[in-house]
């Protein structure tokens, strides 16, 4: 720092604004006011910024809370000073690291102001963050319900910094921080290639980082994992890398996603945060896609993973033996068929040259779609007892199962709250008022559609802009320029104008109620879009879910139209999935809606 940076600084008091000249002494010292006796800390100029406070130091990393005179705005400004644990080579790469995350426009990662050299280092000027999201180590498990939107918004916003080739390098708990509004954000992108050598008692820091290893997407995979488990059991660093915690639970049942001990948190949930706190590279998966997936899908795709013994196993991931024998046991059923279906052939050839003359083959068709379509419309209906009923006669079945199709007199009763906020006790009235038949498809239909705001302001972590250029259709028939960065359950939906790249002009909040059914659905079809182009073979799955639910929650509020389009994109992605979305009472065929 200048000799003339350091000749003049005058400030004023804070209790009663008289003008203080501290040049002559040490920054950050604290000294009563001559005029008022008021505790005043000496700040310390640099740059074009004032730092106000210290904050903390690790491994050579400084930070402090600052003005930034120009643009009259509190920031947070890191110093790292050149030295031989830190030679200009490492800090260049660090400075080059930044760089790419400034580039990268997301609501879950910390905003970079600026960047650059100085005489003795380098420094970095980003958002000022408050309070860590989880205060302390051995914190309180967080409710799932409070936990979720959290780690989607995070592992989001890590995913966007994976993709662009930014590391962390040295996440914890200091790393996820609240903005004033209470949004989550990450902040500290890239500081991991600074901390090589300080990492060796970091409780959350991955096995191949302590050892002295390079800041990777892996170790922040491990590390995240960590606190993430940390977060919804409320076990210690070490104990959920370890897996003592989770090991003390045994799965109640896989196919609903729970965990004893833990029954609001999904099974798929748990098990991919297991395999992310792995301690070899290798187990961890590639990125934070896998996690996104079951925290959007329910928790349902990662039920294959092998957690431990006695949870579902991929064919992939199974031993040698366990193929071999299950190939030997596939070609007995196979022979089994083989010999079933000839001898069947037989009987059914002996039955036809002994049925009496005035029984026709049509009857028996009849009483066996009868007989399926009654056990269709209980709630123990099978995907075997479709395929059964397209088998015998499939006009005929449908004409008298119609796939749990709900009448129009019955659609009229349904809840429909505009906010998408539904009350619990008016679905369980409506429901209780339907014909047996149509209960169990309404109950499943009902169960996704309240789910809906949830899911939307989850996805709405990540911006939505809507590809007209008209902008944001609303309910009262007006159009609203812009799109939507960002929206909170708390904050609604902040709009800002096409044109504000700099964030500079004013912004509007609106609420899920304020826009047009048609804006919501197609808001809906942009995160489809999204995801889609994100997923990998794995997480499609969840994709589909994704198309599914919109097409549930289209027909549930009328729009059928819409709902057939989103059948086919679900259709598109999963063609296997037509049992399901028969079931819930979609056609195949475009229908021929009739007016509600």
């Amino acid at each position: 720092m200048s000799e003339q940076e350091k000749t003049k600084l005058k400030i004023r008091c804070p209790s009663c604004s008289a003008k203080l000249d501290v040049t002559d002494l040490k920054p950050f010292t604290v000294f009563p006011c001559p005029q008022c006796g008021y505790k005043v800390t000496v700040p310390m100029r640099f740059q074009t910024y004032v730092l106000e406070e210290y904050l903390e130091s690790n491994g050579g990393i400084h930070r402090y809370r600052a003005l930034d005179e120009k643009l009259d705005r509190e920031v947070c400004v890191v110093i790292c000073e050149a030295s031989d644990a830190h030679p200009w080579e490492q800090l260049e790469r660090y400075l080059d690291l930044v760089r790419k995350v400034a580039s990268v426009s997301h609501p879950g990662l910390a905003t970079v102001y600026s960047c650059g050299r100085y005489e003795a280092g380098v420094y970095v000027a980003s958002q000022l963050l408050s309070k860590p999201v989880r205060d302390n180590v051995l914190a309180e498990r967080l409710d799932w319900r409070e936990a979720k939107p959290l780690l989607l918004a995070l592992s989001e916003a890590l995913q966007k910094a994976a993709e662009a080739g930014v590391p962390h390098g040295s996440l914890n708990g200091q790393a996820f921080r609240m903005d004033v509004s209470g949004v989550p954000k990450v902040s500290g992108l890239g500081e991991g290639v600074l901390m090589t050598g300080h990492l060796a008692d970091e409780p959350y820091a991955a096995p191949e980082r302590k050892a002295g290893g390079e800041s990777s997407v892996a170790s922040d995979l491990y590390s995240f994992a960590v606190w993430a488990l940390g977060l919804l059991t409320g076990c210690s660093p070490r104990d959920a890398a370890n897996g003592v915690t989770l090991d003390a639970f045994e799965p109640a049942d896989v196919s609903f996603g729970t965990v004893m001990g833990l029954t609001d948190v999904p099974f798929g949930v748990l098990m991919v945060l297991r395999q992310m706190a792995s301690a070899s590279v290798f187990q961890r998966p590639k990125g934070y896609l896998p996690l996104i997936a079951e925290l959007t899908g329910g928790g349902q795709t990662a039920t294959t993973i092998n957690w431990k013994k006695g949870a579902r196993v991929s064919a992939s991931e199974q031993p040698a033996e366990a193929k071999s024998g299950m190939a030997f046991a596939m070609v007995l059923c196979l022979v089994a068929l083989l010999l079933g279906g000839v001898g069947g052939w037989a009987f059914w050839k002996w039955r036809e040259g002994t049925r009496p003359a005035g029984l026709e083959k049509q009857d028996i068709t009849a009483e066996s779609s009868k007989m399926v379509a009654e056990r269709l419309a209980s709630s123990e209906a099978s995907e075997d007892d479709i395929d059964k009923a397209k088998s015998t006669d499939e006009d005929d079945l449908q004409e008298k199962v119609k796939f749990a199709r709900l009448p129009s007199e019955f659609r009229r009763l349904r809840p429909k709250p505009e906010n998408l906020k539904f009350d619990e006790d008016k679905i369980q009235e409506y429901l209780c008022k339907l014909p047996s038949e149509y209960a169990t498809a309404e109950t499943e239909r009902a169960r996704r559609v309240m789910g809906m705001r949830d899911y939307l302001f989850a996805s709405l972590r990540m911006p939505y802009r809507p590809s007209k250029s008209e902008g944001l259709r609303l309910r009262d028939g007006s159009l609203l320029r812009g799109f939507i960065p960002m929206g909170t359950e708390e904050q609604g939906l902040t709009v800002r104008p096409f044109d504000d790249a700099r964030q500079s002009l004013p912004v509007t909040n609106l609420k899920i109620e304020d826009l047009e059914w048609s804006e919501i659905w197609s808001m809906l079809d942009y995160y489809g879009k999204m995801r889609e182009d994100m997923a990998d073979s794995e997480a499609r799955a969840s994709v589909f879910e994704h198309y599914l639910n919109s097409a549930v929650a289209c027909d549930w509020y009328g729009y059928r139209e819409e709902a057939a389009l989103f059948i086919r994109k679900a259709l598109k992605i999963n063609p296997n999935g037509k049992p399901v979305i028969e079931r819930l009472g979609f056609e195949q065929k475009k229908p021929k809606y009739e007016k509600q």
